[in-house]
């Protein structure tokens, strides 16, 4: 039994006290923090996320009952695997679900499968939300008792090395984990000048002029002072090293820096018009497709950003699909709130939206504004007619947020008058 430490009220499940936590605001939110559901921990927590958190990192063992056990889990399809962790396994798992491959279900007396990932979450959610790994089914989880004799912890012992061995990263390639290291530093570099750009409004000619002066401290600077480290460190160990080895050492470090290569003259984002086809090439960018309206001699077009291809992008994201599941399966709002357009009756009664399937709702709305004269929003011949869009499906708040806000369509607004 559990109780809840600011009513008292007794609940038969650890599960169905973390709903009444989240459901009775006035005991818990903005004045009064979240305690754990554990009476031996005295910690708290300002948010419910913030509560979650903590469950699931420090009171792990808690939740699986596992505390005197050694558990390894086993990939159905690909019975060679073997994970430490259920966190391990279930995105092992998600891998498999985000290749559209068919995954069955891994509890006991459930025939369940699927290859989408946001469906087979949801019935993750709504049909096993609680669980630990005796729900598990036999072929996939490996139950250990430490207590046990010789025999059984050599056993465990032996599994538990697997599990070390397949996950041990010196099994791969030291070249090609190199060269992977150096294309993410030069992937966070170039998101960094992308933000420069987007974010802070700086000029690409700003950014040239600071990278080429990056590139000079790097080159003039951070040589002379590697070669006086590496000097230190071989006077430090007694090694008598030729002072060319050290010359053809510093410069073999600096040779290799990945962000010097990258500013360099024939780099990667040396030049504006590089860094754009950068950008195009790993921050997959959906650029607009322009249309005509009438050909010559006006060519009247419009800029159509495509749809389909930004929704794929976004919902790439594992943090906004477990947003867009977690708002299928969410029961925390009562018939007395209403805090999205998905809280009304005509909503509630849709039905293509009210089915336990999973439906994506595409919000659109339009919007005009002038260009050149931002005061004079009614007139002149520059004035554009924008169509935006937001996904419904997110948490209420998200859809006012600029991030949240994406353009579909851009065309002037005397075309719109004239094409419809």
């Amino acid at each position: 039994m559990w109780r809840c430490k600011q009513c008292a009220e007794t609940l038969s499940t650890r599960y169905q006290l973390l709903k009444h936590y989240k459901l009775k605001h006035g005991h818990f939110g903005q004045r009064h923090t979240f305690p754990c559901t554990y009476y031996d921990c005295p910690c708290s927590f300002k948010t419910w996320n913030a509560l979650k958190t903590h469950l699931s990192r420090c009171h792990v063992e808690e939740i699986l009952g596992t505390s005197a056990e050694l558990v390894t889990f086993t990939c159905i399809l690909c019975p060679g695997s073997v994970f430490s962790s259920s966190r391990e396994y279930f995105s092992h798992t998600n891998n498999h679900l985000k290749k559209y491959e068919t995954v069955p279900c891994m509890f006991q007396n459930c025939s369940f499968q699927t290859n989408i990932y946001a469906t087979f979450k949801s019935h993750k959610n709504r049909k096993h939300g609680t669980w630990t790994v005796k729900d598990l089914k036999e072929e996939i989880v490996k139950i250990c008792d430490i207590s046990e004799d010789r025999t059984s912890e050599e056993h465990c012992s032996d599994l538990a090395g697997t599990a070390s061995v397949l996950s041990s990263p010196h099994l791969i390639n030291s070249d090609t984990e190199n060269e992977n290291l150096q294309n993410i530093i030069i992937e966070k570099f170039a998101s960094v000048l992308l933000k420069l750009e987007i974010y802070s409004h700086v000029p690409s000619l700003a950014v040239d002029e600071f990278l080429e002066e990056l590139h000079f401290i790097l080159t003039s600077a951070v040589l002379p002072i590697s070669k006086s480290t590496a000097v230190d460190i071989f006077k430090k160990h007694d090694l008598n090293v030729d002072q060319s080895v050290i010359d053809e050492l510093s410069i073999a470090i600096s040779a290799h820096n990945p962000l010097l290569k990258a500013i360099a003259k024939n780099g990667q984002l040396a030049s504006a018009f590089k860094r754009k086809q950068f950008y195009k090439e790993h921050f997959k960018v959906v650029e607009p497709v322009e249309y005509l309206l009438e050909g010559r001699p006006n060519n009247k077009t419009f800029q159509y950003v495509p749809l389909i291809k930004s929704l794929q992008q976004l919902l790439s994201r594992n943090d906004v699909i477990d947003k867009v599941v977690d708002s299928l399966t969410d029961s925390s709002v009562t018939q007395q709130q209403y805090l999205s357009f998905k809280d009304g009756e005509h909503y509630k009664n849709n039905q293509f939206f009210s089915g336990e399937q999973l439906r994506l709702s595409v919000c659109l709305y339009i919007d005009d504004f002038e260009v050149c004269n931002p005061l004079g929003t009614s007139r002149k011949k520059h004035k554009l007619c924008v169509v935006y869009w937001t996904l419904g499906n997110l948490p209420p708040g998200s859809s006012s947020a600029l991030s949240s806000i994406y353009l579909s369509l851009l065309c002037k607004s005397d075309y719109v008058k004239s094409f419809g």
